[in-house]
């Protein structure tokens, strides 16, 4: 490779130098404001963990988990925004980005209609049933540690039925 024939020139304040001026760097972002952005990310996850140790809404959860979805989708936008550089994007690339946006919208609604008239079953097994099942699961795991040590006794005399 020779010597190129293109003149450098000098972009911004000068201390930025191309090869292609005419192409430039796209947009210079101060370190003011990534520094700004910084900060309200720093703040939003302490309000984050503040939030966090109350309970919002009356013991269930749901106005807490609200909050923290709001404070997270407020934090990701300004990730996209200023550190990803959304914010000086074509409008084709902000519709490459809201469009998937909107489908999972359409499908967080869709199983929130679903989900807002199923009846809610909780199974209830009786006391002795409960111990049952945890006896069961309890032998079924010893059994499988026992099959990995190679120490499960040898099985195969009852022809893999059970007396």
């Amino acid at each position: 490779m020779g010597h190129s024939d293109k003149e450098w020139k000098r972009l911004g304040d000068g201390s930025l130098i191309t090869e292609d001026a005419q192409v430039g760097l796209g947009h210079i972002v101060p370190v003011k404001l990534y520094n700004l952005v910084f900060t309200a990310l720093l703040m939003l996850t302490i309000v984050t963990v503040w939030v966090a140790q109350y309970d919002i809404g009356g013991g269930h959860g749901a106005m807490n988990l609200a909050v923290a979805m709001l404070i997270a989708t407020i934090k990701a936008a300004l990730v996209t925004l200023y550190f990803m550089h959304l914010n000086w994007e074509s409008k084709i690339t902000w519709g490459i980005v809201i469009y998937p946006l909107f489908i999972f919208a359409l499908i967080v609604a869709g199983t929130l209609g679903d989900f807002s008239v199923k009846e809610r079953i909780t199974p209830s097994f009786g006391h002795a049933a409960t111990e049952a099942m945890e006896k069961v699961a309890t032998g079924a795991y010893k059994r499988n540690i026992q099959r990995e040590q190679g120490t499960l006794p040898d099985e195969s005399h009852h022809g893999g039925e059970h007396h």
